[in-house]
């Protein structure tokens, strides 16, 4: 299946959202090329290495992501990181 084809499978179900299905093909699925556009932790991390006074929007998540193509999962994993990492 294609991640379009899984996210619909997914959020046929009652209570999963883009954001979870998002996340299945991110963790579960190991998917190369997703990304959590409705992440806060994603978007504050934008925020911080980018040096923006806002937490980005979804379009402009994305429009920054499009040069990680086709390994925004991997960019993803890093943001994470950089966002929980322990204080030295």
């Amino acid at each position: 299946m294609t991640d379009e084809e899984v996210e619909v499978a997914l959020t046929e179900v009652p209570g999963i959202g883009p954001w979870s299905a998002h996340g299945f093909l991110l963790v579960a699925l190991n998917r190369p090329d997703v990304l959590l556009t409705g992440d806060i932790a994603l978007r504050r991390a934008i925020q911080r290495i980018h040096g923006f006074d806002h937490v980005p929007s979804e379009a402009e998540l994305v429009e920054i992501s499009d040069r990680w193509r086709p390994y925004r999962s991997l960019a993803v994993s890093y943001l994470f990181a950089s966002e929980y990492e322990e204080p030295r």
